[in-house]
């Protein structure tokens, strides 16, 4: 009878494990707050997902507190302030990018939505990590962002508060975050967060950082063009943050012209504009230096997607991709 009931037992936990399903992306986060303590969190996307618990990807729904000293667990966008569903893995639902003006292989990407990392800690700040390379080789994700826990409404311009701190998770392989500001608990509906209780508070607030898979900067993403970075840095020199700096180009996709925007008071001496393949099409230099607003002619270059890079007069680059219709 015990052979019996133990050979149940395995059939029944095979067929579980035989019912899970790879999805078609994943990758894992790492988590390790000021004193070393160390967490992680499964995030991806897959056609046949939801934002919600899909068991048949591994993924549970937990209920029982925070733990008190570290704890991160990860939740799809469900509606704006709603996140009772958390877990340790979340495979969100995809769409794919379709647009007349983009080029293949951009056009027909399959990108998912976004998830969002609660983190609890008594020790901040907290070091966010991942393997940089799963999306600098994948075209249709190399734009993958971070971005500290700002609600949608203050991601992009117009800003009513300073503007949230972006990071390009294809371009830099760790994040810090202290979401122990003072801002976010006098505004807390600015910010995305979580009323669960942890371990000895029944009310507590956990506030969250949004990671975003991103094909490129059509729209779709507020950080540079990662190709713009496969052709200024090799992956046995990872970038030191903020080396790279974004500069905003318009109109975007252009067929004659394309601004330059980049923030007041940055100095900049030369400019050159790249092909897909690396090859350098076209360079000038800046005269003066300190130029937020300019232009550069397009019309003479073949119709393609191209990466802008400029460098700054204290040596640093600043890079973006633009569309030449």
């Amino acid at each position: 009878m015990q052979k019996t009931i133990c050979l149940l037992c395995f059939l029944i936990l095979r067929g579980l494990v035989a019912a899970q399903s790879t999805p078609l992306f994943q990758m894992t986060i790492h988590f390790e707050d000021a004193i070393g303590n160390k967490d992680s969190c499964t995030v991806g996307f897959d056609p046949t997902a939801t934002q919600y618990i899909d068991a048949q990807f591994g993924e549970t729904t937990l209920t029982e507190p925070f733990d008190s000293i570290f704890e991160v667990r990860v939740a799809g966008k469900v509606s704006l302030w709603d996140f009772s569903e958390v877990s340790k893995k979340q495979i969100m639902p995809g769409e794919y990018l379709t647009h007349p003006s983009w080029p293949p292989p951009i056009n027909g990407c399959f990108v998912g939505g976004p998830v969002f990392f609660f983190i609890k800690t008594a020790h901040w700040p907290v070091k966010i990590s991942w393997n940089r390379k799963q999306l600098r080789e994948n075209i249709c994700i190399n734009c993958t962002y971070l971005i500290t826990n700002r609600r949608i409404d203050f991601e992009f311009p117009p800003y009513f508060i300073d503007p949230p701190v972006i990071a390009c998770a294809a371009v830099d392989s760790s994040y810090q975050v202290d979401l122990s500001e003072p801002d976010y608990h006098l505004y807390p509906d600015f910010h995305y967060y979580l009323a669960h209780p942890s371990e000895g508070n029944p009310s507590d607030t956990i506030f969250a950082v949004k990671m975003s898979f991103s094909a490129d900067s059509y729209g779709n993403s507020p950080v540079a063009c990662v190709d713009a970075a496969h052709i200024f840095v090799s992956d046995e020199e990872p970038l030191v943050n903020g080396s790279v700096g974004r500069i905003l180009l318009f109109p975007n996709p252009s067929s004659s012209f394309i601004n330059i925007q980049v923030e007041e008071g940055t100095c900049l001496q030369n400019w050159a504009i790249y092909a897909s393949d690396g090859s350098k099409i076209k360079e000038g230099a800046l005269t003066g230096g300190y130029s937020p607003k300019f232009g550069i002619e397009i019309g003479n270059i073949p119709p393609g997607v191209y990466f802008l890079k400029m460098t700054g007069c204290g040596g640093k680059s600043y890079a973006n991709a633009f569309v030449k219709q």
